[in-house]
């Protein structure tokens, strides 16, 4: 693997994981360096961190009845799914986890592993939601942030002034001392 970067945009750059001779494909990933939160001990919590993990932190289930949320202050964020078995529902009425950022908000739920998500709202929300019955394993995400691009500042020409001539003086003898 090899970067190259020239000098005019800096960025957070990339996070490449592999594991040779490891579990096999579909095993969940290593949780991401960085931050860990879960769901179950870091409710309500709002933080400023770029790069990390967030689960819904239960073995083997998550319970029923809950209601808990992290907020991510990070800028332009990608989040990728690494682990996720919530309840079924159509709609995804009885247990969900949401995911918020500015006006972009969605739910997901089952077992099928969501998209991994690009979001630019400068922050963004999980929380995770399970009504009084079923219960599945719950769900793992990893996310990098880096800051957001600032708005161009437009650049005004000013007037290049006119040349002075310059002049050359003549160079006074030297004096002997």
């Amino acid at each position: 693997v090899a970067l190259h970067s020239d000098e005019a945009v800096n960025g957070a750059g990339f996070l490449l994981s592999f594991v040779c001779g490891g579990p096999p494909v579909g095993t969940p990933a290593p949780p991401a360096l960085g931050d860990a939160y879960t769901l179950k001990e870091d409710d309500g919590l709002r933080v400023a961190s770029a790069l990390g993990s967030i689960a819904s932190g239960y073995a083997p289930e998550y319970p029923s009845d809950t209601d808990a949320s992290i907020t991510i202050v990070g800028g332009n964020c990608r989040l990728a799914w690494t682990k996720f078995d919530l309840e079924e529902s159509e709609g995804c009425e009885w247990d969900y986890v949401t995911v918020t950022s500015g006006a972009f908000s969605k739910r997901y739920c089952g077992k099928s592993m969501p998209e991994a998500l690009q979001l630019s709202g400068g922050e963004f929300t999980v929380a995770l939601h399970s009504d009084a019955r079923v219960e599945g394993a719950g769900f793992a995400l990893n996310y990098a942030c880096d800051e957001e691009t600032p708005e161009p500042v437009p650049v005004t020409a000013e007037p290049t002034p006119e040349p002075v001539p310059v002049t050359a003086e003549p160079t006074p003898e030297p004096v002997p001392v």
